[in-house]
């Protein structure tokens, strides 16, 4: 009545019955490496005036588009600043040639990331 009573375990192949299971090895997956390739093309966006509009994400990267290939728009919880990730340094350079920006009627400035502005940010 669906319990094992004894004997032979139910779905057991009588011709292995004399050698037990072999016990698989789990070998564990690696998680992928961040993508490091666009570190070196980063910037780094703060306001100076207006508030802080310009702080979603969506937004962020259709004001800076216009200066090559948005590949990552970062925005530390509770921070007033953000990091953009271009294809290549070109986009940087047009980006930090621009004095000041305005994003949805907030002022803002580009400056060229700092790999340890990074680090403190996450």
């Amino acid at each position: 009545s669906g319990q094992f009573t004894g004997g032979q375990a139910p779905g057991w192949n009588r011709d292995r019955s004399k050698s037990p299971p072999v016990a698989r090895q789990v070998v564990p997956v690696q998680p992928p490496r961040k993508d490091m390739r666009h570190m070196e093309h980063r910037l780094f966006v703060t306001g100076t005036a207006g508030g802080h509009a310009w702080l979603n994400q969506d937004v962020l990267r259709n004001a800076v588009s216009r200066f090559g290939q948005v590949v990552q728009v970062v925005i530390p919880r509770d921070r007033k600043f953000a990091f953009v990730s271009f294809e290549n340094g070109n986009s940087v350079d047009a980006a930090l040639r621009v004095r000041d920006a305005t994003i949805e009627g907030c002022t803002v400035k580009f400056l060229r990331a700092k790999q340890h502005q990074q680090q403190q940010a996450q």
